[in-house]
């Protein structure tokens, strides 16, 4: 028997041969889950590496980087990334400090609102182009609505902007507050030019351009009779510009082609060139000067919440962490 004969080589051959037997069995050691490790903390909240590996992942497809990058090029990428991180989970917790939170409902309704323009396959097309999935997406959506919510509260109010102040701007910069010719311009599109023409003899001779326009324009704003609205000079295309702004009022165009079909114009209003009121302007100058001033202010806040925050950020365990 074969165990007879290892009585005759004594212990040392057993365990020889078990340790053979045993090393065909072992697996290799395995690196431990991005999930389980540890690469920063932020007043005592971890950062796990796979809530970094995303982070890094989506910003190196936005960024459209390399696959393989210069070793400098690499660390700066990390550190901008651990810091993008850092910087948000401080606002979380400034936010949870301060009362501000989102209730799912306000999320969910300003996700549908956003995904309103989006067929499902586009959707799914965009988040695979972008390494990321709808989960994370509306996570992140979250997460911004509640930090929105802690500038609101905590950083807006401190903005202060005198009257004078707008009124000083408005005198240095009275050429960025003029208003160009404009018109107001009715059209029918049609699909062929056969159909656009005999559309246009129509109103020629006597046709109501508006309910014409209802009845046959495969445009949106057929419904609406047409209706284009007010616009100045460059917001439409240049071959549109350069017949409507020449139209004398209520004269209806030739046929004009494009890309979407065959138009009929007609403007019923123009206006000249005019310059804004300081009360017109008024507006417009203190959403300038409120957003300025609210950045500058965060810029603060932020540096002051960092600086005042426990942060360690283990780069060992940072800058091997792959994909």
């Amino acid at each position: 028997m074969v165990m007879m004969k290892f009585k005759e080589y004594g212990l040392p051959v057993l365990a020889l041969v078990a340790m053979l037997l045993f090393q065909g069995c072992t697996k290799e050691p395995q690196e431990p889950e991005p999930r389980t490790i540890t690469v920063a903390t932020v007043n005592g909240q971890n950062i796990m590496g796979n809530h970094f590996l995303k982070e890094y992942t989506a910003m190196k497809t936005r960024l459209r980087l390399a696959e393989k990058l210069d070793e400098k090029v690499e660390k700066r990428l990390r550190d901008g990334v651990i810091d993008k991180i850092i910087d948000s989970e401080i606002l979380l917790q400034e936010a949870r400090k301060a009362g501000v939170s989102v209730s799912k409902s306000d999320s969910d309704s300003l996700v549908e609102d956003i995904l309103g323009g989006f067929s499902p396959a586009r959707l799914q097309l965009i988040l695979e182009k972008n390494k990321s999935d709808l989960g994370i997406w509306k996570d992140q959506v979250r997460r911004n609505l509640v930090i929105e919510g802690l500038i609101q509260k905590k950083i807006a109010p401190l903005v202060e902007i005198q009257d004078k102040e707008l009124k000083s701007y408005y005198n240095e910069h009275k050429e960025e507050f003029s208003v160009g010719e404009r018109v107001h311009a009715f059209h029918i599109v049609l699909p062929s030019l056969s159909e656009a023409d005999e559309i246009r003899n129509e109103i020629v001779f006597g046709g109501d351009f508006e309910e014409i326009a209802i009845k046959y324009s495969v445009s949106p704003d057929g419904k609406k009779g047409g209706d284009l609205g007010v616009f100045s000079r460059g917001q439409m295309p240049a071959e549109f510009d350069s017949i409507l702004f020449d139209l004398q009022l209520n004269e209806i165009s030739r046929v004009i082609e494009s890309p979407y079909g065959y138009h009929i114009f007609k403007v019923v209003k123009k206006y000249k060139p005019t310059a804004m009121k300081f009360e017109e302007a008024r507006g417009i100058i203190y959403e300038r000067m409120f957003y300025q001033r609210l950045e500058d202010l965060f810029s603060k806040w932020m540096k002051d919440a960092k600086d005042q925050s426990e942060i360690v950020i283990f780069s060992d365990r940072l800058y091997v962490l792959k994909p």
